[in-house]
């Protein structure tokens, strides 16, 4: 599997009720957000 990593593109919202599976991928500030976004998951 390889994939290719980009400047930051697209929308940076979580819908908490979509029941579908989600990979998260950071480096460097973009951990940030990401652990914002699993807090609130982790508690939604």
């Amino acid at each position: 599997m390889t994939f290719d990593a980009r400047y930051p593109l697209g929308r940076f919202t979580l819908d908490a009720s979509n029941a579908m599976l989600l990979a998260f991928m950071s480096a460097g500030s973009g951990a940030s957000p990401l652990m914002s976004m699993l807090r609130t998951l982790a508690h939604s």
